[in-house]
């Protein structure tokens, strides 16, 4: 959870991608899942890397569908300090078509895909609940020292993993481009 009355913002400017040609999902889905293993990324809320998906709605219409699925990724950087990604995916109008490429039938889905993806350095929650759970870091003056230190080491690493992180999400967005067929 990022630390409240920050004189910075931890977050990175988030990413907007938009597409609207066929595409393969499922494609897409494997795209991004190895991606995130092979970053060494984990599920935000299970702790594995099969546990990205947060959330995954999909509402089917006469003709068309609508889809929605977030996930909710994190890796830690140090001790105290996770950076977290969270990837929404809308897709409208969603449907399936029939393609001929090559010569031969493709089923592909065709739509449009908004995938937004953001990320943001906060202060490990682990480390946040060993210190809660520590009677001495609790009481005065060592509770502003856990705030001081909280805010420095964040301060601290943003300003040293700024550099190395932000391009990862540039990374993960030509991973998606690439997989949808889009100029990078």
């Amino acid at each position: 959870m990022p630390v409240e009355n920050m004189e910075y913002d931890p977050t990175f400017p988030p990413i907007e991608i938009k597409y609207k040609d066929p595409f393969d999902l499922q494609a897409l889905y494997r795209k991004i899942w190895y991606w995130c293993q092979n970053e060494g990324y984990l599920g935000k809320y299970g702790g594995t890397i099969n546990s990205f998906e947060t959330l995954y709605r999909e509402r089917v219409y006469p003709g068309f569908g609508e889809f929605w699925a977030i996930w909710e990724m994190e890796k830690s950087l140090n001790k105290y300090i996770k950076h977290e990604i969270v990837l929404k995916i809308q897709i409208l109008h969603k449907s399936k078509v029939e393609l001929v490429i090559d010569g031969k039938k493709v089923k592909k889905d065709t739509g449009e895909i908004i995938i937004n993806i953001k990320g943001v350095i906060t202060f490990d929650e682990k480390m946040e609940k060993q210190w809660q759970e520590n009677p001495i870091f609790n009481k005065f003056p060592f509770n502003i020292i856990r705030r001081t230190f909280k805010i420095r080491t964040i301060k601290d690493t943003l300003d040293y993993w700024e550099d190395k992180r932000f391009p990862k999400h540039f990374d993960l967005a030509n991973t998606i481009k690439a997989t949808l067929g889009m100029k990078l």
